[in-house]
């Protein structure tokens, strides 16, 4: 769900898409033991690659991100039939690890408002820090005690025992308490509402549309 937002969908996006990518790459993929899950530099570069082209409507986004993710796909598979992965070896490891680092720096960026309980208006990490600092009078206290003892339980887990899945209980213990304590009404913002049904083909395909209009799908839109 943090990976859907990071890449400027909704939330709920990330759920669907982590279904859908688990069970394709146990139909199709080829290793017997492997870790799947999101990933922070895809979302960023899908927010990067989307945004400028979705002026602002939240639809057209949609569409856009869900047809960036397929031709990527499209892109890889025609890879491995033209066995290109040998490309990788031309990049080197201060290359790569200047990569993560960049997307590590962006990642912690978009969260420090978020940590702090108010949202930032820059959008580079330096800049944020400097704007964050600026307005630490505006600090969230409960917000911000919240962050503080989910990432403490997530190093203290990570301490005790490496194959507990510490992102999980912490998300189940935050949504409990959450509820319990009813954090909304004392102003500590949440996801809010999640759908509890997927969407259906058909709403898809025709947001699709939006994006291409030049080149209307051949199905009737949903009355």
């Amino acid at each position: 769900m943090a990976y859907g937002e990071l890449a400027g969908v909704t939330p709920v996006a990330g759920l669907y898409v982590a279904l859908g990518a688990m069970v394709m790459y146990a139909l199709f993929g080829t290793s017997k033991q492997v870790s799947m899950g999101p990933e922070a530099t895809s979302a960023i570069m899908t927010a990067a690659a989307v945004a400028p082209l979705a002026a602002g409507d939240p639809a057209r986004y949609a569409a856009l991100a869900a047809m960036t993710a397929i031709l990527v796909g499209v892109l890889a598979l025609l890879a491995r039939v033209a066995r290109l992965g040998f490309i990788t070896d031309f990049l080197s490891k201060p290359i790569l690890v200047g990569y993560i680092f960049g997307a590590t720096l962006i990642v912690i960026g978009s969260q420090l408002g978020k940590m702090f309980g108010f949202s930032l208006e820059s959008d580079k990490f330096f800049q944020q820090v400097v704007e964050l600092i600026s307005r630490l009078d505006e600090t969230h206290l409960l917000t911000f005690a919240i962050g503080i003892v989910c990432m403490a339980a997530l190093f203290i887990m990570r301490r005790i025992n490496r194959a507990l899945p510490g992102a999980l209980i912490v998300v189940v213990l935050a949504i409990i308490a959450s509820v319990v304590f009813d954090l909304e009404a004392k102003g500590v913002k949440i996801v809010g509402e999640v759908p509890a049904d997927c969407p259906s083909l058909r709403s898809r395909l025709s947001a699709l549309r939006i994006s291409w209009p030049c080149c209307p799908p051949p199905w009737p839109s949903p009355s």
